[in-house]
């Protein structure tokens, strides 16, 4: 009932967002530094992780803040450069990064929610959170992962 009751409020909150636009794609933040990117910026390289991102619970804080909550630039920096020039290094990207670089970027957001990480088996065995959660996956189960917790772990 709590998960339905969840989805109904962000539906209606999708639905209700000023000139009728439900989608991620349309979403353009401005952080004013010059070097922002936005989301239909990214969308034209990257059209179906865009799409596909507005059904992923990771999108539902980009409603947050008038807009200005949680946005590509947020796990992947600055996008600018890296959408005028194509260039790939210019822009964070956690398939090429180490994983304490993506466990740290990750933190950024998830801190408080796994404050002992550190501590873990996980980092400990250098497993990056790329390497179990699907970041941009909307079909995922439970917690992004990448596939049921038994099967992913053995």
């Amino acid at each position: 009932m709590l998960l339905f009751c969840a989805t109904m409020f962000c539906a209606t909150a999708l639905a209700s967002r000023p000139g009728g636009s439900n989608s991620v794609e349309t979403e353009a933040v401005q952080s004013g530094s010059g070097d922002s990117a936005n989301a239909a910026d990214c969308a034209t390289c990257h059209k179906e992780v865009v799409k596909d991102f507005a059904s992923n619970s990771h999108s539902r804080p980009v409603l947050m803040h008038g807009g200005k909550g949680v946005t590509c630039e947020s796990c992947h920096g600055p996008g600018k450069a890296h959408a005028e020039a194509g260039d790939v290094t210019m822009i964070f990207n956690p398939a090429r990064a180490t994983a304490k670089e993506v466990h740290e970027k990750c933190q950024t957001c998830h801190k408080a929610r796994h404050a002992n990480f550190e501590r873990s088996v996980h980092d400990k065995g250098n497993v990056s959170c790329i390497g179990c959660h699907s970041i941009h996956s909307a079909g995922a189960p439970k917690h992004l992962l990448k596939m049921e917790q038994p099967q992913l772990c053995f």
